[in-house]
């Protein structure tokens, strides 16, 4: 075999770095998945007291995970060198075995006011995210993890009516794989049966994944490069005033403070005085279910369509999640101000910067960087593996918004610009700008090795990221919006076996059955787990992005044939000054969703038949969502914050 087909080591890409750099300055970046589990196809509940389905869950896990470290090396990775300018991958020695990758955890309890189990996955998700940094080490240990916890119903429910349930979560470090391929190696891990090659790329890999800026051009044009070297590394430097540094550097994105801001609005900053990086992150899930939810929206995002653009297409269903966010963060924020009167409304402005990590997993054609341009094209580049390596690409930009800005005009031009070969060859620019860090290396030397022990920096990107983190605008960026796509339910379940096994370290992998992508396997008549809820999310960062917002639809997998939105919101709460600041944006996202994928026809009936001309707050109420008509034109950010306001003082009477 050729050494090119036995690649065990290889330095570290930008990408991979960065999280390296993140964990090093205690802001380590991971990925979680999680996936609610309902025993189906018999009468076992929670008090019979029978482990069997859920040990025949253990087994199966182990098995996958076993199957995994078989066939994508990465997973069975580490690192060495992991603090100075040129860490690299090592196998880790002796091979790690599913008995190092999965942990059953205490059962949790499931809370009856809980009804969509939202609060269940976002305290065990946010728990994941927090807890793999201090349990993995860069050097000695696997850097992912398989979480599995049985549920337990509280005393108050009703137990004979109560199925049996279990929850699993996988946690990768995002130094050894991506959103997506965190995704797909989660549904390597609960698919029904072993999937065919073509469904999930089940075939063995010798190779680690190769660094993608190897592999995708990730050059900066001179001119990008030079306008993000003055922002980022001269002008800061320069002996000026405060007030000319940012005249100097144009539009920043809220929350960094502005002299503007205090002149118009009369605040300086929407920080408090709690840095970003001492202030607990907070995660809340929205699970938003409807039986026609991701179609109504599709549906008007086809009826709003701007005929004025050279290539007319509908908006995606990231970009209207995408301006659902920009709308519900403007308008908690003008609520955060006292900003209600419409005349004040329409003039309200804020800049909010936004970021869209783009996979580059999917890319048929990538053998573009500047090494390979040079090089003999001797055969099509090998495809890129279904799991590890990150593969991505980020998309940035500055909303310059006010009341009078109208939704789907705001939409369909982002929609336009992330899907334009420009946008796409701007983000791939935003990526390789990593590659111009100042950068030195003091990892081998005693004095700092010590020092590094008390917090100081060993290379110059623990010193970059370090510095933005304790400098006084933490934050470049209102939010970041990360979509995942569609996951399939029905595809996820776990047959369960009479017997389970124990010993899965030698595990034969040659064994599993497959079947035909599509085709339904007969063991589902059987006892098994059934995915009926999921949802991923990533660890907030002191740095970068304010909020952090992380989305996936799933189909139900019950007979309710329900569309579902997952959408992960995190933040660091106490940062704000508005305390209130991160659920008022997370109620007005949720509103928002509902709102945009609701059934119009019905939905103007329904307030017909209640409306009865009476002259209470409740009739204004209907009559706000009545000129909020999502068919009948194109609502501005004010009239939509103006709905969000009186929706939320109705729910305070309501309460």
């Amino acid at each position: 075999m050729s050494t090119a087909a036995t690649t065990t080591t290889r330095t570290i890409s930008l990408h991979e770095r960065y999280a390296v750099a993140r964990r090093a300055i205690d802001s380590a970046s991971i990925v979680s998945a999680a996936a609610l589990l309902t025993l189906e196809g018999t009468t076992t509940t929670t008090t019979s007291g029978d482990d069997t389905a859920f040990n025949a869950l253990r087994t199966h896990l182990e098995e996958r995970i076993q199957l995994a470290l078989a066939n994508y090396p990465l997973l069975r990775h580490c690192l060495q060198g992991s603090r100075s300018k040129a860490p690299r991958w090592r196998p880790i020695n002796p091979a790690p075995t599913a008995r190092d990758v999965l942990q059953v955890g205490s059962p949790l309890t499931l809370d009856p006011s809980d009804e969509d189990h939202s609060k269940l996955l976002g305290q065990a998700v946010l728990s994941e995210l927090n807890s793999l940094p201090k349990t993995s080490d860069y050097e000695s240990t696997v850097l992912w993890r398989v979480q599995l916890h049985p549920i337990h119903h509280s005393t108050f429910a009703p137990a004979a009516a109560q199925p049996q349930r279990a929850l699993v979560i996988l946690s990768t470090d995002h130094v050894i794989n991506d959103g997506r391929g965190t995704l797909n190696l989660f549904q390597f891990l609960l698919v029904q049966q072993a999937p065919p090659s073509s469904f999930l790329g089940l075939s063995p890999q010798a190779n680690i994944p190769p660094r993608s800026d190897e592999i995708f051009d990730f050059s900066p044009s001179a001119r990008y490069m030079l306008g993000v070297v003055w922002e980022e590394l001269i002008l800061p430097k320069l002996p000026l005033p405060k007030a000319m540094k940012r005249k100097l550097r144009g539009c920043e994105s809220w929350p960094s403070p502005h002299p503007s801001h205090k002149k118009r609005l009369g605040f300086k900053s929407d920080l408090s005085q709690i840095p970003p990086r001492l202030a607990a992150p907070a995660l809340d899930i929205l699970l938003v279910s409807a039986p026609n939810l991701i179609s109504n929206l599709k549906k008007l995002a086809k009826a709003n369509v701007d005929p004025r653009s050279a290539t007319p297409k509908p908006a995606t269903l990231h970009a209207i999640i995408h301006t659902l966010g920009l709308v519900a963060l403007y308008s908690a924020i003008a609520h955060s101000h006292n900003v209600h009167p419409p005349t004040a409304l329409e003039h309200f402005k804020l800049v909010l910067g936004s970021v869209t990590p783009i996979s580059l997993r999917e890319e048929k054609s990538y053998g573009t960087s500047k090494k390979s341009r040079f090089a003999v094209e001797s055969s099509p580049p090998p495809p890129l593996p279904f799991t590890s390596g990150n593969l991505v690409s980020s998309y940035a930009d500055n909303f310059r918004l006010s009341g009078k800005e109208t939704f789907w005009k705001c939409t369909n031009r982002f929609a336009s610009d992330l899907a334009s070969e420009k946008g796409r060859k701007l983000a791939k620019m935003h990526m390789g700008m990593l590659g111009y860090i100042p950068d030195f290396d003091a990892s081998n030397k005693a004095v700092d090795v010590e020092k590094g022990k008390e917090g100081g920096y060993m290379n110059g990107w623990e010193k970059f990221f370090g510095e933005k983190q304790h400098g006084k605008t933490p934050f470049d960026a209102a939010f970041t919006v990360s979509n995942l796509g569609f996951l399939d339910l029905s595809n996820l379940g776990i047959p369960c076996c009479l017997t389970p096994k124990h010993d899965v370290d030698d595990a034969d992998t040659t064994k599993i059955e497959h079947h035909p992508s599509g085709q339904t396997p007969t063991t589902l008549a059987q006892p098994h787990w059934q995915v009926t809820k999921t949802t991923w999310a990533q660890s907030h960062t002191p740095q970068g992005e304010a909020f952090g917002v992380d989305v996936v639809g799933f189909s139900s997998s019950s007979g309710e044939k329900k569309q579902n939105l997952s959408i992960a919101i995190s933040s660091r709460p106490t940062a704000f000054a508005d305390p209130n600041l991160h659920q008022r944006f997370v109620d007005y996202f949720r509103r928002l969703i509902l709102t945009f994928a609701a059934d119009t026809t019905s939905t103007l009936v329904e307030e017909k038949e209640r409306g009865g001309g009476k002259n209470s707050q409740e009739s204004t109420d209907r009559d706000e969502q009545k000129r909020l008509n999502l068919t009948g034109g194109d609502p501005s950010f004010a009239n939509l914050a103006r709905f969000l306001a009186l929706s939320e003082t109705q729910s305070a009477l309501e309460k």
